[in-house]
Formats: structure tokens, C-alpha cells, sequence
């Protein structure tokens, strides 16, 4: 019996199935009334997947923008070091273009000779009024004895070369030791550098230089041509009772600030 009850009631839902679906296909105004229903029912759940789908869309923007920021963050940081890098090569080049521009009086002045450009590459605490080394030596038509000047003054001579670079015993240096006279009066004598400063010496007593009288190379002893500026007289270091004075001497060249030199070649 309660098997026949159970077979009576599948049978009966199965009929109940297909009366509906005989009516959806039948008659239209029930298919819209179920079309209805399940619109409804299922509302809520297509607002919520349209509402997260527009968030996902909205999320996957925002990353794409924030990488786009980043990228062109990177861009305008690399424009901005490339402006500073240019600025800063125009500025070298400026002062390097002033440089030359203050020795063509000088160049002018020594016609018969040829200024070779050279940048100071090498300069010891220890030493530093005493030694350079620039960046041209033997392969550049460099020789010993030569003369090194900035602004058209003496800095010193070429001491030792090599294939591509050269040393220069500054006027400064104590091993320095120069042929040189006064502007004024032509009188002759040595010049010397020193932890002191430097000095004229040699000059006879009776003779009466200026207090800011040009002192320049004498062209005596060879490798340094005459009428170089090297500076001016700074005041007497030694006594009368001596034989011969000795006079301090003011460099036209700040050594503290090299940092082109030209030989004269």
C-alpha cells in the first residue's frame, strides 16, 4: 500500500511538470507571468554580480592608472636628471669657454709659439703647492723645461714627461727656481719658491723697485721665453745691512683654483 502511494504521488508531480510546461507553451500570458517570477526572484542577484562586476572593473582602472603615474613619474625624474646633467656640462663649458677667452691676449703676446690645452689630473695634499700632473706628455710634443701658465701668468715648468701625461714643478714649489727680472726697472734675478712664499732675490741694494711692480720671466737659462707675468713685489723680506735684497712676490695665479693649465710650446 505504500508503495502504491509513493508511485501515485511521483506520477502526480510528474503530471503537475508537465501541465505547466504545456501551459508555458501554450498559453503566452502565463509564460509572462512565469517569466515574471523568475525575474523577480533572481533581481537581486543580477544587481549584486552587475554591482561587483562594475567594482572589479572600477579596482583593475585604478591599478592601470596608478601604473600609468608611476611610469610617467619615471619619465619626468629621468627628463629632470638629464636637464641637470645638461645644465651642469653648459656651466663646465662656460667656464672652460672663459678660460680661453683669457688667453688670447697671452697668445697674442707670443705669436711664434703654440698653447697647448691641458687638464691637471693628479694634484697630492702633501704636495700641493709643490706638483701637478696633466693630461699631456711626450705623445703631444711635450719637453722638459717648458713653460706652464693660467691667464696668461706662469704656473710653473714641465719637470718630468711621459707617454700621455707630464709633470709640472709649480713656482711655488721649493725645488722651484726661475729666472726672472722687474718689469720696471729690467733689473735681473732669481726667483724662488718656498713654505715662505715666494721671492725675488739677487737684487742689487741701491736699487729702488715699486711697492706693486710687475715681476716677469727674463727669458735667461732657455725653455722659458721672456715677459711672462708671474706676479708682483709684496714688500721686502730682507735688511739693508745685506748685500742683496730679497723681495717678497705675490703670484698673479691662485693655485688653489687650477684646473686647465696651457704649456707653452
Amino acid at each position: 500500500m505504500r508503495n502504491m502511494a509513493k508511485n501515485m504521488k511521483k506520477r502526480n508531480y510528474y503530471l503537475t511538470i508537465c501541465a505547466i510546461i504545456i501551459l508555458l507553451a501554450v498559453i503566452p500570458p502565463a509564460r509572462r507571468t512565469l517569466s515574471s517570477v523568475i525575474l523577480t526572484f533572481t533581481r537581486p542577484f543580477s544587481t549584486i554580480l552587475s554591482s561587483l562586476s562594475f567594482s572589479s572593473r572600477g579596482l583593475l582602472g585604478g591599478l592601470g592608472e596608478i601604473s600609468d603615474l608611476k611610469q610617467q613619474n619615471a619619465e619626468l625624474a629621468e627628463k629632470l636628471r638629464q636637464s641637470r646633467l645638461d645644465k651642469n656640462e653648459c656651466e663646465e663649458l662656460g667656464a672652460e669657454n672663459e678660460i680661453l677667452k683669457k688667453q688670447i691676449g697671452f697668445k697674442d703676446q707670443i705669436k711664434d709659439k703654440e698653447l697647448v690645452l691641458a687638464k691637471i689630473i693628479s694634484r697630492e695634499p702633501t704636495t700641493f703647492l709643490d706638483n701637478i700632473i696633466i693630461d699631456k706628455g711626450q705623445a703631444d710634443g711635450i719637453l722638459s723645461g717648458m713653460a706652464v701658465v693660467s691667464d696668461g701668468a706662469l704656473v710653473g715648468k714641465i719637470s718630468e714627461v711621459a707617454g700621455n701625461q707630464a709633470k709640472v714643478t709649480l713656482i711655488t714649489s721649493k725645488d722651484s727656481v726661475i729666472q726672472a727680472m722687474l718689469q720696471t726697472n729690467r733689473v735681473m734675478g732669481i726667483l724662488r719658491g718656498g713654505l715662505s712664499g715666494i721671492t725675488l732675490e739677487n737684487i742689487p741694494q741701491d736699487i729702488e723697485v715699486a711697492e706693486n711692480e710687475g715681476v716677469i720671466t727674463s727669458g735667461l737659462g732657455g725653455g722659458i721665453q721672456q715677459g711672462i707675468l708671474i706676479g708682483e713685489v709684496a714688500g721686502q723680506r730682507s735688511s739693508k745691512a745685506e748685500i742683496f735684497k730679497v723681495l717678497n712676490v705675490q703670484p698673479a695665479v691662485d693655485f688653489s683654483k687650477l684646473e686647465i693649465v696651457f704649456v707653452v710650446k
